[in-house]
């Protein structure tokens, strides 16, 4: 199963391809284009976009992939790292954050209820974790080992804290049409070589059989999905025997 992986020399043609990504999937869209997006680095690497003149950010809806349960000025809030970064200096943007008034299943329920409204997620633009996690679907845990029909679920024992969370479910990124997982650096070359393997001409194609992350079975429907890294976070991926 071949890959689709784009090795990034430096911060700079990273942030600039996934720029020139996300704006032709915005082009090509109808009136309304929804877009998940998760925190950590994320928001540096989308702060690349505030320079695109070419895409019309009136018509996007924003979602997060997940959210901490907190309030929306806190430190740890996903909402406040991408607004300050990135959505603060877009124009016509509409960014849908949670209530963290809410109790956190409440929470949950009211931001499936938007998603559902916008007709789900066109592209969703993931991290991903050493340990195989994205969003806050973690290896082991039963919201990730035993999925339900949810768009939006709560996670009260996050691994990583604050462990109150909303996430969005394999179910909604499943089906996604457009699946991206932007991950880089030596934190990831562990988990990359467990993913990939090295053809013979130098592109990367998915081991087979393909080892059961929550990264790995968003993949599970098509195969496909694009992939944003550098030369550090594949710079393991062994040669195919």
């Amino acid at each position: 199963m071949v890959a689709k992986v784009r090795v990034a020399r430096d911060g700079g043609e990273l942030g600039a391809t996934v720029a020139e990504y996300v704006a032709a999937l915005s082009a090509a869209s109808g009136e309304r284009f929804v877009v998940a997006v998760s925190g950590g680095s994320m928001p540096g690497v989308l702060a690349a976009l505030a320079h695109r003149r070419d895409i019309e950010f009136g018509k996007w809806e924003v979602f997060f992939a997940d959210e901490r349960c907190v309030p929306l000025d806190s430190p740890d809030s996903n909402y406040k790292a991408c607004n300050d970064a990135l959505f603060s200096k877009l124009p016509g943007i509409r960014v849908h954050a949670i209530d963290p008034s809410l109790e956190p299943a409440k929470a949950a329920e009211t931001y499936e209820k938007e998603l559902m409204e916008c007709g789900g997620v066109h592209l969703a633009l993931l991290g991903a974790g050493p340990d195989g996690h994205t969003a806050s679907l973690f290896p082991g845990h039963a919201l990730f080992e035993t999925p339900g029909s949810k768009l939006v679920d709560v996670i009260l024992d996050s691994p990583k804290p604050p462990p109150a969370r909303v996430t969005l479910t394999r179910a909604a990124l499943a089906a996604a049409p457009n699946l991206a997982f932007i991950a880089t650096g030596t934190s990831k070359a562990d988990l990359f070589k467990t993913i990939f393997v090295r053809q013979a001409d130098g592109e990367i194609s998915y081991a087979d059989p393909l080892p059961r992350y929550p990264i790995t079975t968003l993949l599970s429907r098509s195969g496909v999905a694009d992939w944003f890294t550098d030369a550090a976070a594949v710079a393991k991926v062994p040669s195919q025997t």
